[in-house]
């Protein structure tokens, strides 16, 4: 995907910055509807964003969280490095787990989580028992 420029990493907001035209000069990206901005949540809500990374060659990853009311004023943030982690996914479901923990002493109130991770969000909005 990086190679292939204009063409957006869909559910992550990113893309070329340039597109190469026909004749070998460049067009500025415009700005589509794909390009998400964060969406406050409804008054009453706090809304937590969490975020996980690893690195395959050390089996290290990250998670950050940040949790923000309606005026976009922050709650909390939380990030922290995570010595031993088999997955990408691992570290996206750490984050929730941290996002959560974190939101039972701080986010007074109802709560939404967000995630760039599809299988975690599926995993959280899936009402059966999940044994993997």
């Amino acid at each position: 995907m990086v190679r292939q420029p204009g063409d957006p990493v869909i559910g992550k907001g990113k893309a070329a910055l340039w597109t190469e035209n026909t004749d070998h000069s460049r067009t500025r990206r415009v700005e589509t509807d794909t390009d998400k901005r964060w969406i406050p949540p409804e008054e009453g809500w706090i809304k937590i964003n969490v975020d996980g990374g690893y690195t395959e060659q050390n089996g290290r990853g990250s998670i950050g969280v940040i949790a923000r009311r309606q005026d976009g004023s922050v709650c909390f943030t939380v990030w922290r490095v995570v010595l031993r982690c088999v997955s990408a996914l691992e570290a996206e479901a750490l984050a929730c787990v941290e996002g959560l923990r974190m939101a039972t002493e701080w986010a007074h109130g109802r709560i939404i989580i967000e995630s760039d991770c599809a299988r975690v969000v599926a995993a959280l909005n899936n009402a059966g028992e999940d044994r993997s």
